[in-house]
Formats: structure tokens, C-alpha cells, sequence
């Protein structure tokens, strides 16, 4: 299987191999999916190894985790139906089967859920009501971070900014119009952003890695132009003009 030989680690290689095994016997299992860092390429050595297994219709397994090698195993498990609906529920269920990998498809069905998603994510739109209320946060944050920043208070100013990343980096998906990946793929994800500059990528990494005041400044200038952006989009939503086939009430 090419997914296998282009996984980096010899450990992880092995599990998947020895997963897959345990799949083609189980008669309730039609599909194998290997998601997460490793189907990304861009796992570490002792990396968890995300693997969901699709089951024939009507059935259902909890989640588990098992330690093998000094690896965790992750294992998820739904039927077609489920699975559909957790795509269209939100961006984590889309994200699922965005970066990943088929190991086995004997009905075709794990193929369909990849091509759902990636429709789902080429179509998505932030919501209105969502950029309202992630511009209303990043400027009650900025204020608060320039506010200590002008008092010199440089531990209360990157208190916020470090309490507020995660919120900051929903700005910007939000600003452009991409749903929000999970924690760990973020900035795997930076490459689908439109019009991401190098030197907007740049802010983002000192966000987290600059120095104490690096950072405060980054968060201000980012939150700066996301909030433009938002604006912008808000405003756009808001003022589209009727659609000739919508009835004017």
C-alpha cells in the first residue's frame, strides 16, 4: 500500500500494518482510514496514530486508545450515516477526512465521505454571527493588551495575548472564510489560507515562539487586520444586494 511506505517512522509503519491485519478480519469493518500527523507526513517518532474504522451500516463502536510500542493508538469508529453527518456538522468532522489517508475502502464509501469534505471546505463560509462575536473578543483583547502595554506592564499585556491565541487564530481562519482546524493541524493549515502573506505568517510564529514584547506586538498587529477583514466581510454579507430568485417580503 503506497499510504504505508510513505509513512515516515519504522514504528508507525509496523502498527499500521499490523491495524490493517486486524480489519480485513473483522467482518463488521469495510473501511480503514489513517488520519492525523501521520497521514500528514509531519509526525514525530513517538507521535499518537489516529486510525478510524468504518463499519457496515447500522453499527456503532466507542472510541478507545491503546498503547502499543509506547505509541497511542487512537481508534474511531462509525457507519456511512454517522460519518456523513459528522461532516456536515462542522469543521473538526471535515478536517477528519481532509488529512487523511484510505488504507482499505471495500465499498467505496470512505472515498465519498474525502470527496464530501473537500466540497464542504471549498464551500464554506464563516458565518456572520461568528465574525460579529470573534471581532467583538479580539477588540476588547486589544484594548486590554495595549492598556497594560502603555503602563509598561508587559506580564499582564502577555497574559492576554496568551490567553487569547487560540481565539486570535479564529480570527484569522474566520477573516478568511475557512472553517477552523484542529488544534494540532493549524499550522499545517496556514497553506490554505488566501492571501496569507509571508510576513502575516511571520506575525503568527512570533504570536507563539518571539520574545516577551515580540510577541504582544504581533498579536496587536494581527488582530489590527483581522478585524479590518472581518469588518469588511461583515459588511459585504450584510449589504449583498437580494437575489432576483429570493421573494421580497
Amino acid at each position: 500500500m503506497d499510504s504505508i511506505r510513505m509513512i515516515k517512522s519504522k514504528i508507525h509503519r509496523n502498527l499500521v500494518m499490523e491495524i490493517y491485519e486486524e480489519v480485513i478480519r473483522d467482518h463488521e469493518a469495510i473501511g480503514l482510514l489513517l488520519q492525523g500527523s501521520v497521514a500528514r507526513g509531519e509526525s514525530y517518532e513517538t507521535s499518537d496514530l489516529d486510525m478510524y474504522i468504518l463499519l457496515k451500516e447500522g453499527l456503532s463502536r466507542p472510541f478507545r486508545a491503546d498503547f502499543r510500542q509506547g505509541i497511542c493508538v487512537e481508534f474511531k469508529y462509525s457507519d456511512f450515516e454517522m460519518a456523513t453527518r459528522k461532516c456536515e456538522d462542522g469543521p473538526m468532522g471535515m478536517y477528519n477526512f481532509l488529512d487523511s489517508a484510505i488504507l482499505l475502502d471495500h465499498e467505496g464509501q470512505l472515498q465519498q465521505l474525502i470527496e464530501q469534505s473537500k466540497q464542504l471546505f471549498s464551500g464554506y463560509r464563516t458565518p456572520v454571527t461568528e465574525m460579529k462575536s470573534i471581532k467583538h473578543w479580539l477588540e476588547s483583547t486589544q484594548i486590554k493588551v495595549k492598556a497594560a502595554q502603555m503602563a509598561g506592564d508587559d506580564l499582564k499585556a502577555a497574559f492576554v495575548v496568551g490567553t487569547t491565541s487560540w481565539k486570535i487564530l479564529e480570527g484569522v481562519w474566520a477573516a478568511s472564510n475557512k472553517p477552523m482546524p484542529p488544534n494540532g493541524s493549524v499550522l499545517f493549515h496556514l497553506k490554505d489560507l488566501e492571501g496569507l502573506t509571508d510576513d502575516r505568517k511571520d506575525l503568527i510564529k512570533s504570536l507563539f515562539v518571539g520574545e516577551v514584547r515580540e510577541r504582544i506586538e504581533s498579536s496587536i498587529q494581527i488582530i489590527e487586520w483581522v478585524t479590518v477583514s472581518l469588518n469588511d466581510l461583515i459588511h459585504e454579507r450584510e449589504n449583498k444586494p437580494v437575489s432576483s430568485h429570493t421573494p421580497v417580503k
